[in-house]
């Protein structure tokens, strides 16, 4: 029964131990079961940290995975469910892959637009932190740099269990660090719902004027919808502000990428995150 099996398939979202529980007539040979199961692959996390910040260390900010599927099972994350058992000061093995498109632009007068919910704000840690020390040694210096105006979009569900480096976002936008950090909150008791999108929406003039008007770069962190969401938004503010018609936005979006002015670390799992 085809309709049967990929209802089962859709709805319990089943993984090899979860098909030997759920037919236990099965009986397959240790060898067999070996043979089966895939290798596992690499997990890839963005650096949260500078490495002139934080020399001989890499940062990571890692969500804990834990789902239900549509039919109730219980799944976990693999990797980050290891990463939260482990013991501080524990070895590991790892690697680190360059992303040689997304980092900041060289011209340090380019302003910037982060946008990051969740764990996507994970690379951007990276970026003010980078901003702060490059700031600092200038005024130690005494070198007269401009720094263009940086902007964060962060998105979580509520404003406090959700809300990762809230008190050091306050203090690089105090420090001015960072120009302004705008949050949006999408299952905050009493407030309505809100997506980064919206908030882009929100400041169309200020993120025309910085993208279009100052060619600043943008950058977006998070799940595949997301940033679909995103671009859309970023879409809709480009041609609606600059009166543009489909053909002439489609152009200077593909002009925003072809001079590397649009900057994309996107992943593909959405699923329900544990709390913490």
């Amino acid at each position: 029964n085809t309709s049967a099996y990929e209802d089962w398939k859709s709805h319990g979202m089943p993984n090899i131990l979860d098909l030997l529980r759920d037919y236990p007539s099965l009986q397959v040979t240790p060898a067999f079961l070996i043979s089966q199961l895939p290798l596992l692959l690499p997990r890839y996390y963005s650096i949260s940290s500078a490495l002139d910040a934080a020399p001989g260390e890499v940062h990571v900010t890692v969500a804990v995975v834990e789902y239900q599927t549509p039919d109730g099972r219980q799944h976990k994350g693999v990797c980050s469910n290891w990463l939260n058992t482990l013991p501080v000061g524990q070895d590991i093995y790892c690697s680190v892959r360059s992303a040689p498109l997304f980092h900041l632009p060289s011209d340090t007068k380019v302003p910037i637009i982060m946008v990051g919910p969740g764990t996507g704000i994970a690379p951007f840690r990276s970026f003010w932190m980078q901003r702060k020390i490059n700031i600092e040694l200038a005024s130690r210096n005494r070198q007269r740099i401009s720094f263009g105006e940086s902007y964060l979009y962060f998105g979580c569900r509520h404003t406090i269990a959700d809300n990762i480096f809230k008190n050091e976002l306050q203090q690089r936008e105090n420090e001015g660090i960072l120009t302004r950090c705008y949050f949006a909150y999408s299952r905050e008791q009493g407030m309505k719902k809100t997506y980064v999108q919206d908030l882009i929406q929100r400041n169309a003039t200020d993120v025309f004027r910085l993208v279009v008007k100052e060619n600043g770069h943008f950058y977006i962190c998070g799940s595949i919808q997301m940033a679909s969401d995103v671009k859309q938004m970023l879409r809709y503010v480009i041609q609606t502000i600059g009166r543009l018609s489909d053909s002439q936005v489609d152009q200077y979006m593909d002009t925003m990428k072809e001079e590397n002015r649009l900057h994309e670390d996107i992943f593909g799992l959405a699923v329900r995150l544990k709390k913490r």
